[in-house]
């Protein structure tokens, strides 16, 4: 055999041999990854489940070929709810006003959340928008005004799940509004004293 064919195979063994090297220590790698993902599913799996549900509703998006309708709006969020009777958005209004006019008034509570919410329109920087803020014993009261709906959805967003949202909230409810044919919106909202949401039975249907 020539030496110039003994290099050859030389060479291609080395070939080989390297190449089984990488592809071993390829297969190690992937193997150890997916035992290490093995791992922390199986932990994933052993943990508890928690579930935290933040209720935001009436928030309108803007389109912007078309205005949106209100009262379409809210009768599309109350569609949602099964029963024989949903309530239309001035009904809804007037029903969540009511309860938070009988609500009895909780001071250490409604002192405390409508000091919380204040400081969490400042932060957002909405404080020139809100009119004012009352709170009882498990509801809160904001009246605002806004420039547009993308203003007034920023609010809703900010308090309901934004940087500067409240502690200890279910979230924000909007039943109806009113918009000025200027685009200017006013909205009575109430933030929610946590699981107090469910009990509001906001549209109706419960």
């Amino acid at each position: 055999m020539s030496r110039g064919l003994i290099g050859a195979v030389i060479a291609a063994i080395a070939v080989v041999t390297s190449t089984t090297y990488l592809f071993n220590r390829q297969h190690k790698h992937d193997e150890q990854r997916l035992n290490e993902l093995a791992r922390a599913v199986d932990d994933l799996e052993a943990r508890p489940q928690v579930h935290s549900v933040i209720r935001h509703e009436t928030r309108v998006e803007v389109q912007a070929a078309k205005s949106a309708d209100a009262g379409a709006a809210m009768e599309a969020a109350a569609g949602s709810v099964s029963g024989a009777h949903v309530r239309e958005p001035a009904e809804a209004a007037a029903h969540v006003a009511s309860l938070f006019t009988n609500e009895p008034v909780v001071t250490a509570w409604a002192t405390g959340a409508a000091a919380a919410l204040s400081e969490s329109i400042a932060a957002a920087g909405l404080s020139s928008n809100v009119t004012s803020v009352s709170c009882r014993s498990s509801l809160c009261r904001i009246d605002g005004t806004f420039a547009d709906l993308q203003a007034y959805n920023h609010f809703m967003d900010e308090l309901a799940t934004g940087a500067h949202h409240p502690p200890g909230g279910d979230g924000m409810v909007t039943p109806a509004y009113d918009q000025s044919p200027d685009g200017r919106v006013h909205a009575v909202s109430y933030w929610v004293k946590k699981d107090r949401f469910a009990g509001l039975d906001v549209w109706g249907g419960q």
